[in-house]
């Protein structure tokens, strides 16, 4: 099998683009832990495995002067570490130090492979697979599809038996080439129409400015709000906890506003099922285009954004095509929900492998981190069974790092009282 070339998505172009020296640490962490025993080697074999049926796991970035492409490699080498940590007093804690100091090492994004894996051991019959995947070749469901098809390929190198795996009808290279070629005229004059003339998104904000260069900040904000409340919110007006989630942005920023404001909602895209195993990332946005003032109540909000959501999916367009039929960035702000899941432990050949916790991983950051961001400001949203937490992150040299802390706090506190009175008044809600 020799090297092949296809085009790079319009997501990783433009990561490519705002890298410094193509070196990126945004990455996606996982950890398996595999009990029984099993020798090493089988499991190493099992990501070997892995390797080969992803080409997204041997790919690189190039810049090919009439654009980025994607280059993929053979079938090699994979990047394995090994770590011993048996004989240690405390052999969580220090595998928790072993993933966070792995998660957070740069790729180079022209140089294959862009992920590592580590394999830890706990005790005797105790392994901890720890994957490492930078986001230009992967997301969240990415990783799930790993966990899958790791467990069948660790059945057949563990039992010797062939463990069937259906073959990949497409490859994350064949939806980049599909998704430059997307375009639909009528689609295209309605978002057209739609979409406001170009303006700063914070008029308001103090200190905000656009900037081409990037360095990555960011600040964790409180567990709040009731998922179940919010979620009923939407039920009547056929959207569910994600229309709230982007309620609550929408009512955080509404000082700086103006009275209309775009946010980039970011959707898993997977629609087609013959995108659901593949590995890349293949996720995009939707431009919402939204009104706010102060006196709206929060229900209000809600609605808006249950129909924006509604009207948007109805006219999708990959965000790419959109962006270069009106020839320029869409939104400043990105809303990312993530609910509730949870990867189901499986038995393979008398070993448990189940997914391990990660240890939360602070906000990496520094003045030479390479991409992070599409935009200036993002709000990741996770969904637990009791409350809603995240992240708000994005580029410190357009939103101070102290700023992004307080849109945080405000959001929070915008959940909070939502859950209890979402009649209130978006001015009482964000009122300290």
């Amino acid at each position: 099998m020799d090297t092949w070339h296809a085009p790079a998505s319009f997501l990783q172009e433009r990561w490519f683009h705002s890298t410094v020296d193509h070196r990126c640490n945004h990455n996606n962490v996982v950890a398996w832990q595999v009990e029984g025993p099993v020798a090493p080697a089988a499991l190493v074999a099992a990501v070997r495995a892995l390797a080969g049926r992803h080409e997204t796991l041997r790919t690189s970035l190039h810049d090919h002067g009439d654009g980025v492409r994607q280059t993929i490699a053979p079938p090699g080498a994979v990047p394995v570490w090994q770590s011993d940590v048996s004989g240690s007093a405390q052999p969580e804690r220090d595998l928790d130090k072993l993933i966070i100091e792995a998660a957070e090492r740069s790729f180079l994004l022209t140089e294959a492979p862009l992920w590592h894996a580590g394999l830890v051991r706990l005790d005797e019959s105790r392994h901890v697979l720890v994957l490492v995947v930078s986001h230009a070749v992967s997301d969240g469901w990415s990783m799930g599809v790993l966990f899958r098809d790791f467990s069948r390929l660790l059945q057949a190198v563990v039992t010797g038996a062939d463990v069937w795996l259906p073959e990949l009808a497409v490859q994350f290279g064949d939806y980049a080439a599909w998704e430059r070629a997307a375009a639909e005229p009528r689609r295209i004059s309605w978002w057209r129409e739609r979409l406001p003339d170009p303006r700063p998104c914070f008029p308001g904000l103090p200190g905000y400015r656009r900037e081409s260069a990037f360095r990555m900040d960011g600040r964790v904000f409180p567990a709040s709000g009731t998922p179940a409340r919010l979620a009923e919110l939407a039920r009547p007006h056929g959207g569910g906890l994600a229309a709230a989630v982007t309620a609550g942005v929408l009512a955080t920023l509404s000082p700086y506003a103006g009275g209309e404001v775009v946010l980039g909602f970011l959707h898993a895209n997977r629609d087609r099922p013959e995108m659901q195993p593949v590995v890349g990332p293949v996720f995009d946005y939707l431009p919402l285009v939204l009104t706010v003032s102060g006196t709206d109540s929060f229900a209000e909000l809600v609605r808006r954004a249950c129909e924006e959501q509604r009207a948007a999916r109805g006219h999708r367009l990959p965000l790419g095509v959109l962006e270069r039929a009106v020839g320029r960035q869409l939104f400043d702000v990105a809303v990312e929900f993530l609910p509730h899941s949870q990867v189901a432990p499986t038995r393979v050949a008398g070993l448990e492998v189940t997914p391990y916790p990660v240890p939360e991983l602070t906000v990496r950051h520094s003045g030479d981190v390479s991409f992070a961001a599409t935009v200036p400001l993002n709000y990741i949203t996770s969904e637990t069974p009791s409350a809603l937490g995240g992240v708000v992150y994005g580029n410190a040299l357009a939103v101070a790092p102290r700023t992004m802390g307080e849109l945080g706090d405000t959001y929070a506190r915008v959940l909070a009282r939502a859950s209890d009175d979402p009649a209130q008044r978006v001015c009482d809600m964000i009122a300290g």
